[in-house]
């Protein structure tokens, strides 16, 4: 089954006002239910408006901003001060500051940040989002997505640790704990039962949402899975 396909048995249901179950089969003949809706996250004021343009250099899949990283993390949680392993919201660090490429690939398309090769050369948004197909797999659909989540004002982390793309944050890292955790896709994609039960059981877990975004040509649709028992 495709995510094309969840998308529009969940239109059929929702004219008939019903609720969408699927079942996912495991491989011992578990079965497991969720419960589908379709999601569209309310807009937020962004904080990028605020942020001023910053410079940096990329080593490896990371942006390193040594001069003036002031106001990347304490005005929209940019980043991640190095040295400091729980940074407090809304302040500033003399620290270097390092940047996911993801992160720079937003900014330097916002005309928020400039990126230099250890040669001092001047990269251009292509050549980084080359590097970042190269580093992660499916990196357009990803790209996508955050930018999708930032230009709502969200805030997307890292979520691998979790098993998944994004943790999505409302307010940010120190304020609370990330409601969602997010799966990006194109809407062709295939539903693969086991990401499903894992990632699924696992928002259960700690108490958060499973949301997963699509990519559908210029679009991003989004639709949440919850556990369920009948």
């Amino acid at each position: 089954i495709t995510h094309y396909q969840i998308l529009a048995s969940l239109e059929k249901v929702m004219k008939l006002r019903k609720e969408l179950i699927l079942a996912v089969v495991d491989d011992e003949m578990n079965v497991t239910y969720y419960e589908i809706e379709k999601f569209s996250p309310k807009p937020k004021e962004s904080s990028l408006k605020d942020i001023p343009e910053k410079s940096g250099i990329l080593i490896g899949d990371r942006v390193l901003i040594f001069e003036d990283p002031s106001g990347l993390y304490s005005k929209g949680f940019w980043g991640h001060p190095i040295g400091i392993e729980k940074p407090e919201p809304f302040k500033d660090y003399e620290q270097p500051l390092q940047l996911p490429l993801i992160e720079a690939l937003y900014l330097v398309s916002r005309g928020k940040l400039r990126v230099r090769d250890p040669k001092g050369n001047i990269m251009g948004l292509e050549e980084l989002r080359r590097i970042f197909s190269v580093v992660r797999d499916n990196a357009e659909v990803k790209e996508k997505v955050f930018s999708y989540w930032r230009d709502l004002g969200y805030i997307p982390k890292a979520g691998s640790k979790y098993g998944v793309d994004y943790m999505i944050y409302e307010r940010g890292p120190g304020l609370e704990h990330a409601p969602y955790l997010c799966i990006a896709s194109d809407v062709r994609g295939k539903v693969r039962p086991i990401d499903l039960i894992r990632a699924g059981r696992l928002a259960t877990s700690v108490r958060k949402e499973l949301v997963v975004s699509l990519v559908s040509g210029e679009e991003v649709l989004s639709y949440k899975l919850r556990w369920f028992k009948p």
